[in-house]
């Protein structure tokens, strides 16, 4: 069977901070995508969290698992939600030059016929020694149009300099 083939589609850093980042003209010539991110917000920390084509209404779904400081496994399922909670993104109060590490993996991003499902995955440490947060993420979008944008945003507040993302895609195998 042969492997699956990843190509660069687009990188963006962030250089001066912002509340949205928007990665539009997604080439539709692949059937999945994987994005690698590393995401630091310039308060508390927050979420780096995933909108497709612009759409904030409330048709996302998501079912996630997390450990927020070593206190147990947390499990939540929601409906309604105007965006994919994606993974954790730590915040400027904890140690300078540390960046969460997020991966999303989406799925048939380029199929009319189908709503698009993501995996995601992070964790943060706030000094390199210990892990702070993780997390695992499926998320849904009830939506069957072929995603050619990705908006990355925060629970209210600011992507931090330095924060970046590369998407990849995917050919079928």
């Amino acid at each position: 069977m042969p492997s699956p083939t990843y190509q660069l589609i687009r990188s963006h850093t962030v250089a001066t901070a912002a509340n949205s980042i928007v990665l539009d003209n997604i080439s539709q010539s692949f059937t999945d995508l994987i994005i690698i991110g590393k995401s630091r917000v310039t308060t508390d920390a927050s979420q780096s969290n995933l909108r497709f084509n612009g759409d904030s209404t409330a048709i996302y779904d998501l079912q996630a698992l997390s450990n927020n400081g070593g206190g147990g496994l947390i499990g939540a399922r929601e409906s309604n939600r105007s965006q994919i909670d994606g993974a954790g993104a730590i915040g400027s109060t904890n140690g300078t030059g540390w960046f969460s590490g997020n991966e999303y993996h989406i799925f048939n991003y380029s199929d009319s016929t189908k709503y698009k499902t993501v995996f995601s995955f992070g964790m943060s440490s706030s000094n390199g020694n210990t892990l702070d947060y993780c997390g695992y993420g499926v998320g849904m979008w009830e939506s069957t149009a072929p995603i050619t944008s990705i908006t990355f945003v925060t629970n209210s507040t600011a992507f931090a300099v330095g924060s970046s993302w590369s998407i990849y895609g995917i050919k079928g195998v």
